[in-house]
């Protein structure tokens, strides 16, 4: 019996690849065993405590958004090094801008035993409506908005890797 590839078949087979998500395609044993961050060129752009927000918050925001794939120490796992260049917070106005669209730049880059090495430029935004109570505390609400914009980059990450 010979099989005949129908044109709604191949459609059909072309829209389930479409729709898979990209951990399905990822390497099943792939670990990152760990996760190193760099802040060295936001901290020559922007200083502290920015760099210093950045650096204590993306590593566990990483694992997180890792979820499984994160086995600290694993042996074998990979390296998984983020590089964070620059962290852009426009000025807080109250009445005019009812919103403000944050920035982080950087890129990502995974390497390991058995890993082709994979490398990723990552830009990410985030919306901060002001509150009136963020104005006189100011260093606060940066905080909560660096935190914010860590989170997102972190949640990119294994998106654009693939994993």
């Amino acid at each position: 019996m010979s099989t005949v590839l129908t044109r709604r078949a191949a459609l059909g087979v072309l829209a389930a690849l479409a729709f898979t998500p990209r951990a399905a395609f990822a390497a099943p044993g792939l670990r990152v065993a760990r996760i190193h961050v760099d802040v060295s060129r936001l901290r020559a752009r922007r200083g502290d405590p920015t760099a210093r927000w950045v650096a204590e918050a993306m590593p566990a925001s990483v694992a997180r958004a890792l979820g499984r794939r994160f086995a600290h120490g694993a042996p074998g796992g990979a390296v998984l090094n983020v590089h964070v260049d620059d962290v852009h917070l426009l000025p807080m106005r109250m009445g005019s801008a009812p919103r403000i669209v944050d920035e982080i730049t950087g890129f990502v880059s995974l390497s390991g035993p058995g890993v082709a090495p994979r490398r990723r430029n990552i830009r990410t935004t985030a919306v901060f409506r002001p509150a009136a109570r963020d104005v006189p505390m100011r260093v606060e609400a940066n905080r909560r908005r660096v935190g914010t914009l860590v989170d997102r980059f972190a949640e990119q990450i294994p998106r654009d890797l693939g994993l």
